[in-house]
């Protein structure tokens, strides 16, 4: 508190290191002979880099009171008021710096592809997003987050990163299409960058140049006249844009339910014959994209930015 009032140019951290560590930042624990990271909430450096030691979601968090909480969450809203450009800057910066190393974007990489290596880290954040996106606060947050622009800003992201997520029913379908077509020919989750949107394909033929969408029933709301309700909202807008960039940009797109028979396909006009859409080169040859008087619209006029953005972009797609 005496540091805090009367000398407000020495940090907590900058106090510790130079009084009582004498300017030793202490190493991981692990054996890794690497400089641990200051820890906030505790005031102090922590015993272990992140992800150094093995105890995973199991360690114990600190316990906050509820004054401690509305203190931060007002210091954070104070600084950001204060220094939001600055901030947002320097986030930039950061970002921007770390992937124009190679060594440092490998680094990113592969950090990333290890952290998730885990079967118990992959459940316990299943799990979490889980309770985070259901019920009320579900709503709430989903009506916040899931913008245009937040999601092209995530997308970017992950294509930086090679974030790819395939279900087991996705690299069942990819597999036999490089059956197909030949191993060599078939790339899955391949990265797309367009101007108005950054698109991971679910499968890329590269010797037909043609992208495959692999779309499961309910999340693509292709059970919409029996199950429908606002979960499925975010990937039709998806689903629609996609359809569009097929034919403004001469793309060629085929798009096959999860629940479709392909152990007859032999070759791209079986596949296009039990495909519910098709683009060719711009041109829709078979039309399977939504429309919005398939559903009752009830629940998503309760969330009328959603809904105004779906009717959108539903009617720039249909020409009404």
């Amino acid at each position: 508190m005496h540091i805090a009032r009367s000398h407000k140019e020495i940090t907590s951290k900058i106090y510790v290191e130079k009084f009582i560590l004498n300017s030793e930042i202490p190493l991981c624990k692990c054996g890794c002979n690497k400089q641990t990271t200051w820890h906030y909430g505790y005031l102090k450096y922590s015993d272990y880099l992140p992800g150094h030691n093995d105890a995973g979601f199991r360690v114990k968090q600190p316990i906050f009171t509820q004054d401690q909480i509305d203190k931060r969450n007002d210091a954070i809203r104070k600084t950001y008021d204060e220094k939001h450009e600055e901030i947002c800057n320097k986030i930039s910066e950061s970002v921007t710096v770390a992937f124009q190393d190679p060594q440092k974007k490998q680094n990113l990489i592969e950090g990333q592809k290890l952290a998730w290596d885990s079967e118990e880290r992959k459940e316990q954040a299943s799990s979490s997003q889980k309770v985070a996106w259901s019920g009320e606060a579900g709503e709430i947050r989903r009506e916040k987050v899931f913008t245009p622009e937040f999601g092209q800003k995530i997308s970017i992201a992950n294509m930086n990163r090679d974030v790819k997520k395939t279900s087991k029913a996705q690299e069942v379908f990819t597999k036999n299409l490089e059956d197909i077509f030949g191993k060599e020919n078939v790339e899955s989750n391949k990265w797309f960058n367009f101007e108005t949107k950054t698109w991971c394909a679910d499968v890329w033929i590269k010797s037909e140049n043609v992208i495959v969408e692999f779309d499961g029933l309910y999340w693509h709301a292709l059970d919409r006249n029996d199950n429908f309700d606002f979960n499925q909202v975010t990937n039709i807008l998806n689903d629609l844009t996609k359809n569009s960039l097929a034919k403004e940009k001469s793309l060629n797109l085929i798009r096959v339910k999860e629940n479709t028979n392909i152990n007859n396909v032999k070759s791209m006009e079986d596949l296009i014959d039990i495909a519910y859409h098709v683009v060719l080169s711009g041109k829709v040859i078979k039309e399977g994209t939504f429309k919005i008087n398939d559903i009752d619209t009830f629940e998503l006029q309760n969330n009328k930015e959603r809904y105004d953005e779906l009717i959108d972009l539903h009617n720039k797609y249909w020409n009404l």
